[in-house]
């Protein structure tokens, strides 16, 4: 009887949340839209000094090809995995969206269901009608600049989204490809 008590009570706030999200719109590339979903204020910058560990995910691969359909999973802490980015470019602790690479001479570019991705004054941006950044990648992790380290001002919980402005927490985003 303890753990149902634990549990319920650990759940109840999860279970309201959940209640008031309409389940035929659930598209994991809809969710950052979601109004239900509380959003933390957040950029990306590689010229912010960390005040934390720098993030490594703990996969030991030197190059991987940015090329087509795949994923970003977000890395923090020194390895810990958390999330994904999603279609707008920001960080989110659930489901991944489908990122598409393609490869130039010079690095490549990303887009998401929402349009190309970009970074302007410090800030990744998804977006229609946005021109497209021309990124880079280190030992298979997003970079920009020549920095694959993003400093954000928190880790999102299972109910934020996380926008990339500058912050004191380093996240690295390996690509995973399809």
């Amino acid at each position: 009887m303890v753990s149902f008590t634990l549990a319920a009570a650990y759940l109840l706030p999860f279970a309201a949340v959940l209640s008031s999200v309409n389940a035929t719109d659930s598209s994991p590339e809809d969710w950052d839209n979601c109004d239900e979903i509380p959003t933390v204020s957040t950029t990306a910058s590689s010229t912010v000094a960390p005040t934390t560990t720098s993030a490594s995910p703990t996969s030991t691969s030197t190059s991987v090809a940015f090329s087509g359909p795949g994923y970003l999973e977000g890395y923090y802490g020194g390895g810990i995995h958390k999330g994904c980015l999603i279609t707008a470019g920001t960080w989110y602790a659930g489901v991944c969206a489908k990122i598409t690479a393609i490869p130039l001479d010079d690095g490549f570019t990303i887009s998401t269901s929402k349009g190309p991705c970009a970074v302007t004054d410090s800030v990744l941006n998804c977006a229609a009608g946005t021109t497209p950044s021309v990124f880079n990648q280190i030992d298979g992790l997003l970079a920009y600049g020549g920095s694959s380290a993003w400093y954000v001002p928190a880790v999102p919980n299972p109910a934020q989204v996380v926008s990339q402005i500058p912050g004191p927490v380093a996240v690295t985003f390996q690509w995973l490809g399809q």
